[in-house]
């Protein structure tokens, strides 16, 4: 148990001094500011803002976390072709439930901070109709509805490479799409 937890602990090291902490909190921001701009002019009611910015991050979360995991993928590859999670003296497993562990938080912290963030400017800009705890909840749903992807994009990209990684996260949003749409009924 000791190894795992220093195994966490070495992940977000190397999350903290790479571009994947970065883009975790970079795009949230980002994609609060564009829509909280559209939305200070936009001629829709409040409940439909809400959604749809709720749906466009559910829908975008699949891609991301591919993006993320080929990311990690890429920079254990050029740190020795893998050679720092082979020669750990712990198990194999140990290391990749490591590196899984700290991109899930750093996924939970992004997901947090872009639904979290998005309502508290939100209700700043004078929408009161949706509480900030209805927001809160709905990060952790969120985050919580993904974690299978999380699981099944690492064991795939880790074992068929980068580029079935993206195919798979690509697949992953079309279908999130999809099935939000009612089309695959």
């Amino acid at each position: 148990m000791s190894g795992l937890i220093n195994t966490i602990k070495a992940a977000n090291y190397q999350l903290v001094h790479s571009r994947l902490l970065l883009l975790h909190v970079i795009v949230p921001f980002l994609a609060i500011f564009i829509f909280c701009a559209y939305y200070s002019y936009s001629p829709w009611q409040e409940g439909d803002k809400a959604l749809a910015y709720l749906q466009a991050v559910a829908l975008i979360f699949p891609f991301l976390i591919a993006v993320t995991v080929t990311m990690l993928y890429e920079r254990e590859l050029h740190a020795g072709n893998f050679q720092v999670m082979i020669s750990m003296p712990y198990a194999k497993w140990t290391s990749h439930a490591g590196n899984l562990a700290s991109l899930m938080g750093a996924g939970f912290l992004a997901c947090f901070i872009a639904v979290t963030g998005f309502g508290v400017i939100f209700y700043a800009m004078g929408n009161h109709l949706v509480p900030i705890l209805f927001y809160a909840r709905a990060a952790v749903l969120l985050f919580l509805s993904n974690l299978s992807v999380y699981l099944i994009q690492y064991m795939v990209c880790f074992s068929f490479g980068n580029g079935v990684s993206f195919a798979a996260g690509i697949t992953g949003t079309l279908l999130s799409a999809l099935l939000y749409m009612g089309l695959s009924d």
